[in-house]
């Protein structure tokens, strides 16, 4: 337990537990697919889906919550890691790069 708080204490952004959709497109272009953003942090997110991602890619990412209150997150996000979650899934974990309008 002290050595996973010690991790904890270094991250930049405390992360939030989420589970949620989000439409991830190849930035500038490709073909948009879903994934669920497991996480959520003020420096970038995890996203689980079916599709093997290379770290280093750009991303275009649209996260809407089910709440009305909270306005969908528009990004681009840079892929930092990308590992096999089991059953085809790939846990993608990316840096938040630019904050879209």
């Amino acid at each position: 337990m002290f050595a996973s708080r010690e991790v904890e204490e270094k991250r930049r952004f405390i992360r939030m537990v989420i589970d949620c959709p989000v439409e991830v497109t190849p930035h500038p272009a490709g073909s948009p697919f879903i994934g669920t953003a497991r996480n959520l942090s003020g420096g970038g997110l995890l996203i689980e889906c079916d599709q093997a991602v290379t770290p280093g890619t750009l991303l275009s990412v649209r996260l809407a919550p089910d709440r009305s209150l909270v306005p969908p997150l528009r990004a681009i996000v840079e892929v930092v890691r990308a590992e096999e979650s089991g059953g085809g899934r790939w846990a993608v974990g990316v840096s938040i790069r630019e904050l879209l309008g």
